[in-house]
């Protein structure tokens, strides 16, 4: 994902010489290219209708932070969701998702318990 102008784009396209970049937003229109080396624009974003939303970064930073601490932590989730928010810009907690929906995003990343082949879960044998 990257930020330009603050409009997010994501990888649409690689080839053998540059990247297109579309906008995070598909209902939206803007698309960019640049080098492989992301140093310099081959050709400018489409114009934009609409003004940037530039609270939009911090939560996407935040889902990613939250995805993160949750596949590599043993806290509960709403442990994770907690210490994660505390860092988190009140003047863009306006753009967050539903506490449920980050919920079930930390329970999604968590790994799921081995199983055997009548799809049981394993027991430990520690």
């Amino acid at each position: 994902m990257l930020n330009y102008r603050d409009y997010l784009y994501t990888v649409e396209k690689t080839n053998d010489d540059k990247i297109l970049f579309r906008r995070k937003n598909r209902d939206r229109k803007g698309r960019f290219k640049t080098n492989l080396d992301m140093d310099a624009i081959l050709s400018e974003p489409t114009k934009h209708s609409h003004a940037p939303n530039i609270d939009q970064l911090p939560v996407v930073e935040l889902k990613n932070k939250i995805k993160s601490t949750a596949a590599d932590s043993e806290k509960v989730t709403s442990g994770i969701l907690f210490s994660n928010l505390r860092s988190f810009p009140l003047d863009a907690a306006g753009q967050l998702p539903q506490t449920s929906s980050v919920l079930r995003m930390i329970c999604c990343q968590r790994q799921a318990e081995a199983t055997n082949s009548d799809n049981l879960i394993k027991k430990s044998t520690s």
